[in-house]
């Protein structure tokens, strides 16, 4: 009459539940810090740079997408992101 609790699919979900739970406290501990540090150094060193729209603009990740790729051609490097890759794919298919 009594189930065990530790079912193969219990673990499971509660597993992803954690890593979505550790994905989430990544972002707000580390990434948000990492921006909010960068944020802060430029406008302490005076930099007039719109930061919000550096990160926001698709034609700004794009060249710096594509200047990582040519770099990697040209040195024949392999490529590797701070964090998660969010353009592996992308990247695998244009580098070949």
């Amino acid at each position: 009459m009594n189930k065990s609790l530790w079912t193969s699919s219990y673990v499971l979900y509660t597993g992803g539940l954690a890593l979505n739970f550790l994905a989430i406290c990544y972002w707000f501990i580390d990434v948000k810090k990492i921006n909010d540090n960068l944020k802060s150094f430029i406008d302490k060193e005076g930099f007039k740079i719109d930061f919000e729209n550096c990160i926001n603009n698709k034609q700004i990740e794009d060249f710096v997408l594509n200047d990582r790729i040519e770099g990697t051609k040209k040195f024949k490097a392999e490529i590797f992101s701070y964090g998660t890759n969010i353009n592996a794919e992308k990247v695998k298919s244009i580098a070949g």
